[in-house]
């Protein structure tokens, strides 16, 4: 196996606890709880007991800051390394969740209108078309506001992330969008 930005990520978030036999969507988890902990103002009780643990563990906290850094890594130019990592293992594989492939994703954004003022994807996923689009846009020199959701906690945060990490402005939320219950 290549030593990949993505295969980097998964050995840090790997390396984060899986010597407390801790399974690898327990640690994806931990590794976006911490992250987006860091980048909020109010944490959660969860979340700073979370941050407490890690940051007491000189092995933890050492395996987190390098995720951090492998993550950054991978997702430069625009690219979503969590979706990867969740649909090939968290999300079980060929009979899991599946996102819109980056490329496809690109094409969609290139059709559209770079020029809108906002973005909106009401079933986000990891954000994979936001991502392609905010690309699109801030290449034609617009930077749009992004609105997305998704009925999934974890897609919900692994977008908020993809989002923060390349600087958009806007909103992530978490619910049905169908129902209009966020």
């Amino acid at each position: 196996m290549k030593n990949t930005p993505n295969n980097k990520l998964e050995q840090a978030i790997e390396a984060m606890g899986a010597y407390r036999g801790r399974s690898f969507p327990d640690l994806f988890s931990d590794f976006l709880d911490l992250t987006l902990t860091l980048l909020c103002n109010n944490p959660s009780e969860h979340q700073r007991k979370l941050m407490q643990d890690t940051f007491a563990d000189d092995r933890r906290k050492a395996a987190f800051l390098t995720a951090l850094k492998a993550y950054g890594e991978a997702a430069e130019g625009f690219h979503d390394p969590l979706g990867d990592m969740f649909m090939t293992r968290i999300s079980h594989g060929p009979n899991g969740q599946f996102f819109t492939p980056e490329h496809i994703c690109d094409f969609m954004a290139r059709i559209a209108d770079p020029k809108d003022e906002s973005i909106n994807d009401p079933c986000c996923g990891s954000g994979r078309l936001l991502l392609a689009g905010l690309k699109v846009a801030r290449e034609s020199g617009n930077d749009p506001v992004i609105y997305a959701n998704d009925l999934s906690y974890t897609c919900a945060q692994m977008c908020l992330m993809n989002m923060l990490f390349n600087s958009a402005g806007g909103e992530v939320s978490c619910g049905n969008s169908l129902t209009m219950d966020l």
